[in-house]
């Protein structure tokens, strides 16, 4: 049965929540096949979620939001560099369906921070005064820092600074990333650690990483029509392994397979 992340829509969830929660020692992800191999998002983490276009990485950090502040009372800041307050609100929208319209205010989304010095300042002032529980940023390549403008020069120090902005508020950080269109070019399209470049620090700073495969993205006669693959592909805190997730696309909506 599909049933939408961050909701409990059926008995058998209902059931099985409380040993779900067991397993989970962080932020759960609201995935549960994802959070049996990670143990949900662990505080001063930095996570990771990287794919090529198109995969669906914004729907997926949504769907995330979504789960820790909609279903575990989280307070969740979530950081877009692209698109606009508005159209991201429109977005978890789609999520409720036919409850309660609109994003809960525990949810905070910021679409006006395009700086990790200033996402730092934000986040250590909401962490004083209200806290912060789970921090999204979408996305890396359109994040700035300092006054550099050179590539490398950013990519050199992003990573490390998102690494300590995780720790400086002790939440987990999840930031989205793309990934070197170098994989378009070979036979098998799953990501690999290598396809970071040129931001490879981000492997070397991350605790967990996260790529989002879809095989119908390539072919249109797989059989694997409308499946996302979370391809857990580092893991500081335990091991790696796939979760396999039912993509709908119409709605933006992740769900256990």
């Amino acid at each position: 049965m599909c049933m939408k992340a961050g909701t409990l829509e059926t008995n058998e969830y209902q059931k099985d929540y409380s040993n779900y929660k067991r397993v989970v020692t962080g932020v759960p992800s609201g995935f549960a096949r994802l959070d049996e191999i990670t143990g949900g998002f662990q505080k001063s983490d930095l996570i990771v979620v990287a794919s090529r276009p198109g995969m669906g990485k914004t729907s997926f950090a949504i769907n995330i939001a979504r789960h820790a502040a909609v279903i575990e009372k989280l307070d969740v800041v979530f950081f877009t560099q692209e698109m606009k307050r508005d159209a991201l609100t429109k977005r978890f929208d789609y999520l409720n369906g036919e409850q309660e319209q609109g994003v809960p205010e525990n949810l905070v989304i910021i679409d006006y921070i395009h700086c990790a010095m200033n996402i730092m300042d934000e986040c250590q002032r909401r962490k004083a005064e209200t806290g912060v529980d789970l921090v999204i940023i979408d996305y890396l390549q359109l994040l700035n820092f300092c006054d550099y403008t050179d590539n490398q020069q950013k990519y050199k120090y992003l990573p490390q600074y998102l690494k300590q902005l995780a720790s400086a508020i002790d939440c987990p950080v999840i930031v989205l990333s793309q990934l070197s269109r170098k994989l378009e070019s070979r036979e098998c399209k799953r990501p690999r650690i290598s396809d970071f470049e040129p931001s490879g620090l981000v492997s070397e700073y991350a605790d967990l990483i996260l790529f989002l495969y879809r095989d119908d993205y390539y072919d249109c006669d797989t059989e694997e029509k409308d499946i996302c693959e979370v391809i857990v592909a580092k893991n500081k805190s335990g091991t790696t392994g796939t979760a396999r997730l039912k993509w709908i696309k119409e709605y933006g909506l992740f769900c256990d397979e």
